[in-house]
């Protein structure tokens, strides 16, 4: 669907399946309803509500405009968000919790609001094999804008595999990363495979947990060797 210039807002929004949506960048494989892409040249005023499988891209997002996920929660927000050409500072995106803001949020210069106060898990599968292009994103959020509100407290499991044959690919993976503001998640907990740590050493790599003013993310890297001479 394409906009030219949307000046009240739209109900972007597939029902049933939403939630147990696969979405493959390179075959037809679906399950669920979705995903549907909406795009919008000129967004001037008013509120886009969106589900989880639904793709925006935006040219211009002004003023106070708004995207609003949260009437969902519960599931995985796999979709994206593109704004392609300006981002008034003032313009929100909102969300009950983590799991529903965008896998990809780029381009956003506005502010990021998440309006559940309670401290959640949230599991994020990250497929280390891949890279960390954002076309592999498919939980958690790389994102830009600024972190504006966050529960005080939460935790990330983040899930991968830790066979000889999943080597991880060095990079910068994203759990809940944006432009600034990330600071707001210091004090949350990010667990790997379920275990409480800085860093593991998988297959000859070493993922670490990272926490700054961007937010939450995994830095994959070679590890070194150490020799010890007696």
């Amino acid at each position: 669907m394409h906009v030219g210039n949307l000046q009240n807002g739209i109900h972007a929004v597939t029902h049933a399946g939403e939630f147990d949506l696969r979405q493959s960048y390179f075959s037809n494989s679906r399950k669920g309803v979705g995903p549907f892409f909406l795009v919008v040249d000129n967004f001037s005023s008013g509120t886009v509500y969106a589900s989880t499988n639904v793709c925006l891209t935006i040219g211009t997002m002004s003023g106070s405009t708004q995207v609003d996920y949260t009437y969902q929660s519960g599931g995985i927000n796999p979709a994206t968000l593109d704004v392609t050409n300006t981002c008034a500072s003032t313009a929100t995106v909102k969300a009950t919790d983590l799991h529903m803001l965008p896998a990809r949020l780029s381009g956003f210069a506005g502010l990021v609001q998440l309006t559940d106060t309670d401290a959640k898990t949230y599991t994020i599968p990250v497929d280390l094999t891949q890279g960390a292009s954002s076309l592999y994103q498919t939980a958690g959020c790389i994102g830009s804008g600024v972190l504006d509100t966050a529960p005080d407290a939460g935790t990330v499991d983040v899930t991968f595999p830790t066979t000889p044959d999943a080597k991880p690919v060095p990079g910068s993976y994203a759990l809940a990363r944006f432009t600034s503001g990330g600071e707001k998640l210091a004090n949350w907990t990010v667990t790997l495979n379920g275990v409480e740590t800085s860093s593991v050493n998988v297959v000859g790599m070493n993922v670490q947990v990272m926490k700054d003013d961007t937010g939450l993310w995994l830095k994959v890297t070679k590890s070194g060797l150490m020799m010890s001479v007696r």
